[in-house]
């Protein structure tokens, strides 16, 4: 047999086989919401694993997935997000800040498998998000953006019944 074939074979196996997903080692604190949209989500891949006609190829992919987010329900703490009336940014707020530039941003804290940049939600453990906890209005935030570092004063602490 060619050496070829060897090679070729080897690469066609390391090709299927799928990296699992990191466990943070953060407690895993979620909004309601959050977890909804996560226990939907595992139901989705149910679902999708237990369709007929799905090749082996993507098999892989969406079990490694089913054990990451089943993981990560059984770990979630929800948190409901009431304001707790200390009038501190705590998990679940929705923060306003301007910058120093008069800059507008509003963020939600929300857990690490609910944030998303684009809609507003940063997760508690980043460092913006770090850098907001057990702040009041008018708490001075530095944080970096676009590697320049940035100063801010929060304006406004919200905490949605729920949603975003």
């Amino acid at each position: 047999m060619s050496r070829a074939f060897v090679k070729e074979d080897s690469a066609s196996a390391l090709m299927e086989e799928v990296v699992e997903r990191p466990i943070s080692t953060y407690p895993n604190y979620m909004t309601r919401q959050g977890f909804e949209q996560l226990k939907q989500h595992v139901d989705d891949l149910l679902r999708t694993r237990s369709r007929k006609g799905i090749q082996d190829t993507g098999m892989a992919g969406i079990e490694r997935d089913l054990r990451y987010y089943q993981a990560r329900l059984q770990s979630a703490l929800v948190v409901d997000g009431k304001d707790p009336q200390t009038g501190r940014v705590h998990f679940g707020a929705k923060v306003t800040f301007v910058d120093s530039s008069g800059e507008e941003h509003v963020f939600r804290l929300v857990g690490e498998d609910e944030a998303d940049v684009a809609k507003g939600r940063i997760s508690w453990v980043s460092p913006l998000a770090r850098q907001l906890l057990g702040k009041q209005i008018g708490g001075q935030v530095v944080w970096l953006r676009d590697d320049k570092p940035l100063s801010g004063e929060i304006t406004a602490i919200v905490y949605p019944e729920s949603g975003d």
